[in-house]
């Protein structure tokens, strides 16, 4: 039985001066999956390099970008690829895949869609990708468990309070829903619910 925990901690650098990044490894968990670390590459705390017994992978990303997700491991990964393979969604740090033999673990943190650099029009784009990259791994048989921070509220009940114009509203409009609809309809499942 491999644990794996994943966790949007919207800023590591803030989690870990507040001590409440490293307390989540008394847990013990195989796999630890971090999205929205806020983080430069060389402003890592270096004490989260080098955990005893977790080896830690990041993304290789532009001087003065983000490294947007962290894999924190106690299993040696078979390979660790960074992005999809195109120019749209592999420069921004937001993309681990790590193979681990048995499962294929995605850990991504997916655009927000709020302009003007990061638009819906590239969060869509980015989510057909995701899709096309999910649905290969997992015709070809491979197991494969999605970690990471989605953006969108896929359903109201995601949502505290449903706002009048919803639809418009990016993150629970109607083409981010379809999406997540189309993950599941390629038979992955929503752990969570």
């Amino acid at each position: 039985m491999t644990t794996i925990l994943s966790w949007n901690v919207n800023g590591l650098r803030q989690r870990h001066g507040q001590n409440e990044f490293l307390p989540i490894l008394q847990h013990n968990p195989d796999i630890v999956c971090i999205q929205e670390t806020k983080t430069l590459k060389e402003k890592i705390p270096p004490e989260l390099k080098k955990i005893y017994g977790y080896q830690m992978f990041c993304s290789t990303v532009a001087t003065g970008n983000f490294v947007e997700t962290l894999l924190f491991t106690r299993k040696t990964p078979v390979s660790v690829q960074y992005g999809f393979g195109s120019r749209l969604s592999d420069v921004d740090g937001r993309i681990i895949i790590a193979d681990f033999d048995t499962f294929v673990l995605m850990n991504i943190y997916f655009p927000l869609g709020v302009g003007p650099v990061d638009t819906l029009e590239h969060k869509l784009a980015f989510f057909d990708e995701f899709l096309s990259c999910a649905a290969h791994l997992s015709e070809s048989g491979r197991a494969v468990i999605i970690c990471g921070d989605f953006s969108v509220a896929h359903t109201d009940n995601d949502v505290e309070s449903i706002k009048k114009h919803a639809a418009k509203q990016v993150g629970t409009t109607p083409a981010e829903r379809a999406k997540i609809d189309s993950l599941i309809s390629k038979g992955f499942t929503d752990a969570f619910r």
